[in-house]
């Protein structure tokens, strides 16, 4: 593929992601990504195929993007192994707040039931494998419960970050918090960690 090329597909996948993540898979209309992205429909269906296939692509992409991010926090993680949870946190809120296409286009795709999602199958598993292994380290050190797994740990940081962004207007007014100030916020993931860290009821 030229460079020419390169940069039409990439203005198309920026021109998709951006209507993808307003409208969702169902309502988002080719016609507009087109006029966003400059490309005619003919060159998109060229490039991807049809609609369908043009939202896995983009998922795929924002995907990449974490992914690619997810080294710096490896290489965080392995300078200090007394911060695992509090840094995996911070930077899954920091990616998501920079990346707010990211949470839109995984909250469409599971109201679409998840159809698309067959791209993410394995997708991470490299990152994933890393922090993994500094997970269990971390549990050789004492620093983690053994009996509770990584996919339980990056499960509940995953969704504690997710649901900020994801349900913050609501959480706004049923809770009375203002998360957009950085201080209240602060304050709420300062006390979630606590939770997290040292709230656990012990096992019996």
């Amino acid at each position: 593929m030229t460079s020419r090329s390169e940069d039409t597909r990439k203005k198309i996948l920026d021109a998709a992601r951006a209507e993808f993540s307003d409208k969702g898979l169902h309502g988002a209309r080719v016609d507009v990504i087109a006029e966003r992205s400059g490309a005619n429909k003919e060159r998109i269906y060229a490039y991807f195929g049809g609609k369908e296939q043009l939202f896995r692509e983009t998922l795929k992409a924002s995907i990449a993007e974490i992914i690619n991010e997810e080294q710096f926090l490896l290489e965080q993680l392995a300078k200090d192994p007394t911060r695992m949870t509090e840094a995996t946190l911070d930077h899954y809120i920091s990616f998501l707040e920079r990346h707010p296409h990211f949470w839109r286009l995984l909250a469409w795709e599971n109201l679409s039931g998840g159809a698309e999602a067959e791209v993410m199958g394995g997708i991470r598993e490299e990152t994933f494998k890393e922090m993994r292994q500094l997970y269990k380290q971390r549990q050789k050190l004492g620093l983690f419960r053994k009996d509770i797994s990584f996919e339980a740990f990056i499960y509940t940081l995953s969704a504690v970050s997710f649901f900020l962004f994801s349900n913050r207007h609501t959480l706004e007014r049923t809770l009375q918090l203002d998360l957009g100030t950085p201080a209240t916020r602060k304050k709420l993931m300062a006390e979630v960690l606590e939770l997290i860290n040292h709230g656990q009821i012990p096992h019996r």
